[in-house]
């Protein structure tokens, strides 16, 4: 039995490359280079950025919490402010209404010009004293009588005077304190809130500026790295336009190659017909010319094996 053989293995041919191919794959390789060095650049760029920017959603954090407290005082403050305002109102109002009760007051003291019964009382004896005891015209002493009789119609006036004074000043002590005291309590309560807001505030101011030291530049590391990126998209644009001019280059060899592989090959087709008409003559000619046919044909074939 004839063992069988499987198919003889072809060892693959190397591939022919053009003359220019080493030039063009000098070229891809230094922008390949330069490449690189860019991207180990924005590898540090990315690197600066990341430690400069560590921390982020603590300082947010913190900020937050900041900021909630100051409005917490705000509020505060705009509360006491406004409860001031009603308490300053308040007593404005009493106030007034204590002058008004004064001002009355001090318009019957006018009105009765005594501030006792004792005084009234004190002026009628003297009165009388002079109707006794001078000598007097009628008309000065219907005028002394006549004043006895205001002044006993004053006598009453006198009690309601004493009253509305009393009343006016138990009105302004009574109703003033409880709000004055009220007014004490709210502005110290007041500058609590604000004094506590203003260290907030100290505080905020430095957390921020704290941070805006610590970012100053990473907008400078930003443009910068946008500015490699830049850089590394052109040099692969470049990078991209040398190897379509060098597959353009090789399809082109390679069209030029099969071109004269065709050429050749015509040749050889030509030359083979001739030596199968050859053969057919050269049973007719000399051994001799036979030779030298032959000799001329194997020349031809050599020579056409070395173009190729």
């Amino acid at each position: 039995k004839r063992e069988r053989k499987g198919p003889a293995k072809v060892q693959k041919e190397q591939r022919e490359l053009p003359p220019e191919h080493a030039k063009f794959q000098e070229q891809i390789e230094e922008v390949t280079k330069q490449i690189n060095a860019l991207m180990e650049k924005q590898r540090e760029c990315g690197g600066k950025i990341a430690s400069k920017t560590t921390g982020k959603e603590e300082f947010y954090r913190k900020r937050d919490e900041m900021k909630a407290r100051l409005d917490e005082f705000q509020a505060t403050i705009e509360r006491l402010e406004a409860e001031k305002e009603k308490v300053f109102q308040a007593i404005s109002g009493q106030q007034n209404k204590a002058k008004e009760m004064k001002n009355a007051t001090a318009d019957m003291k006018k009105k009765i010009g005594f501030n006792t019964e004792a005084e009234i009382d004190m002026r009628i004896k003297e009165i009388e004293y002079q109707l006794h005891t001078s000598t007097l015209s009628l008309k000065e002493e219907k005028a002394l009588i006549a004043e006895i009789g205001q002044l006993k119609g004053k006598k009453p006036m006198v009690g309601k005077y004493q009253t509305m004074a009393a009343s006016s000043e138990n009105y302004e002590n009574a109703g003033l304190g409880p709000l004055k005291e009220r007014q004490a309590k709210i502005k110290e309560d007041l500058d609590a809130a604000k004094a506590a807001k203003k260290a907030q505030t100290e505080q905020y101011r430095k957390l921020t500026s704290d941070r805006a030291a610590q970012v100053s530049d990473v907008k400078d590391i930003v443009e910068e790295k946008e500015k490699i990126s830049a850089q590394i998209n052109e040099l692969m644009a470049k990078r991209t336009a040398i190897r379509e001019e060098q597959s353009k280059n090789y399809r082109e060899f390679v069209a030029k190659q099969q071109e004269q592989r065709a050429m050749r090959a015509e040749k050889v087709s030509e030359l083979f017909c001739f030596a199968r008409y050859a053969h057919g003559v050269f049973f007719y000619v000399e051994q001799e010319e036979k030779n030298q046919v032959m000799h001329n044909f194997k020349s031809t074939c050599d020579s056409q094996k070395k173009k190729k």
